[in-house]
């Protein structure tokens, strides 16, 4: 199936806007703006950021979407390049829309958005900024599912369902993110169940770290109203490169005694607030090496380790008041929400789940 791509414009000044005009005999609608030597005269004036947007149906879309990102980028394309997923059933292909690897990232902020469709992972996402909002992503990787950007990425009501590495011998995050230069990170609503990792050199769910390239840094990190559910790997969240990192009302859940749900290998702060966090003892709740200070658990956040008590040693790795934590025990007969959650499909999540898991983690 061929992908269907459009031309939109974004900003038009009150004097006009832009007309589109019909679409050619086998071919697709232009959306003309002024400047643009067919344009009909009263187009008006307008800037020259634009959208260009591709419909993907199929895994066959979204191998050839490579292409044609690669031929906006030669052409020094420099507005949105925004993908509307469809839902359906998709092949697992590898896919990708990059640069030649270690390329400088385009100019092009990149917007992947879905209605709960569930696609595989793509290998290489690398643009100013990247937007993953409303998809699925599954899938095996060998290597790493690498997102690099220059200004900012953002996880919007997303999750990563399914997801594992297959080489034991490689110590790459399933998910890599990647600063190129000064950038924001934002994870909003977004979920990562039930992903897992090969063999038992220590693996990372989720990476932060400067561009292997040219270097980088995380200015600001904000993770909200999201979830870590039923993973295995031996770090789930891994800071490095980071100043502030901001966790809000997010879930770390799990029922073994390996791993830990957070580490800090280069960051100025870290918080976490009106979350909770579930593991089988206080020392699988984060690793933090010589680049870090304590992770602040602060106001709000509940700590649940089984067969806590009072005399319990509290990791060097946190910080913590012991008010904060308990004995597991006080939410076995609750955590059924959790269990539940840790065994979902790869499809969209509703979006009462997460008040539901966190009221079932609070009780």
């Amino acid at each position: 199936m061929r992908v269907s791509t459009t031309l939109t414009l974004v900003v038009a000044l009150a004097a006009g806007c832009a007309r589109r005009d019909p679409a050619p005999e086998g071919g697709h609608p232009v959306t003309r703006t002024a400047g643009d030597a067919n344009a009909p005269a009263d187009a008006g004036a307008v800037t020259s950021k634009e959208t260009d947007m591709h419909e993907v149906k199929s895994s066959t879309d979204l191998i050839a979407l490579r292409d044609v990102y690669r031929e906006r980028i030669a052409a020094g394309f420099s507005g949105t390049f925004e993908v509307h997923v469809a839902a359906g059933t998709y092949e697992p292909v590898t896919w990708e829309l990059a640069p030649d690897p270690g390329a400088a990232p385009p100019a092009i902020d990149l917007v992947l958005r879905g209605e709960g469709a569930s696609i595989p992972r793509p290998s290489r996402l690398v643009a100013a900024s990247i937007r993953i909002e409303g998809l699925v992503v599954t899938g095996p990787v060998s290597r790493s599912i690498e997102v690099e950007a220059t200004k900012r990425i953002d996880l919007v009501d997303a999750a990563f369902i399914d997801g594992r590495t297959t080489d034991p011998n490689s110590r790459a995050p399933y998910l890599a993110l990647r600063a190129r230069g000064a950038i924001t990170l934002q994870v909003e609503r977004t979920w990562f169940v039930r992903n897992f990792q090969q063999g038992k050199l220590p693996g990372v769910l989720v990476g932060l770290a400067a561009s292997p390239h040219a270097g980088g840094r995380f200015d600001e990190v904000v993770i909200r109203d999201s979830a870590f559910v039923g993973n295995a790997f031996t770090t789930e969240l891994e800071l490095a490169d980071a100043l502030a990192v901001k966790i809000e009302r997010t879930a770390f859940y799990k029922t073994w005694a390996s791993g830990a749900f957070l580490g800090c290998a280069s960051a100025s702060k870290v918080t976490v607030t009106d979350s909770v966090l579930v593991a089988e003892d206080l020392a699988h709740v984060a690793r933090v090496d010589a680049g870090c200070a304590p992770i602040e658990l602060g106001a709000g956040t509940r700590v649940y380790a089984r067969s806590y008590t009072p005399s319990t040693a509290v990791p060097a790795s946190l910080q913590v008041d012991r008010a904060a934590l308990a004995d597991r025990a006080a939410i076995d007969a609750t955590a059924r929400v959790a269990d539940g959650a840790a065994k979902r499909k790869p499809e969209a999540i509703p979006a009462t789940l997460h008040a539901e898991l966190m009221a079932a983690l609070r009780p």
